[in-house]
């Protein structure tokens, strides 16, 4: 496409825009009923909210906001992710726990699907986990999130795999 463009007389074909194709594929994402009917398992959620959300430093509670803002505090995206979650249909459950000797949290916040035997899958740990982790006891759980929210080059804590 970018070298008929750039040489449209080296073509027999004429290339004929497909913006208004892209917009309306695209405008279906600005929707906000529409993205939480599509989002509705835990990995799509889980995709969803870390390609498409970055880390602010306000706490937003409706989850409207969060979504119009796509940006938010790792309590407001726990929040936002157990909404989802809920509106899927899944037991959920959302944790705050204390987080001591980080340097740049003093508590964190995830959330997730509370699984048939009581443990507990983590489906949003924003912005620090790169996958669903789990299943975790409450104490490992805790522990997990207890690592807070910061992005360091060394290990992220306890993690389960599966």
């Amino acid at each position: 496409i970018s070298l008929s463009e750039k040489y449209p007389n080296s073509f027999t074909y004429k290339f004929k825009p497909f913006e208004n194709e892209l917009r309306k594929q695209n405008n279906r994402w600005d929707d906000f009923g529409d993205v939480v009917d599509r989002v509705n398992s835990p990995e799509l959620i889980h995709y969803y909210i870390m390609s498409e959300y970055s880390y602010g430093f306000e706490t937003y509670r409706d989850p409207e906001v969060i979504f119009q803002l796509k940006s938010g505090t790792p309590d407001s995206i726990a929040r936002f992710g157990e909404f989802l979650l809920k509106k899927a249909g899944y037991k959920t459950f959302i944790r705050r726990v204390k987080v001591h000797g980080s340097r740049c949290a003093k508590e964190h916040t995830g959330s997730g699907i509370v699984l048939a035997n009581g443990n507990f899958l983590l489906v949003i740990d924003f912005p620090k986990g790169k996958s669903i982790t789990g299943p975790f006891d409450k104490i490992t759980l805790d522990q997990v999130l207890s690592q807070g929210h910061c992005l360091y080059n060394g290990k992220p804590g306890p993690r389960s795999s599966g």
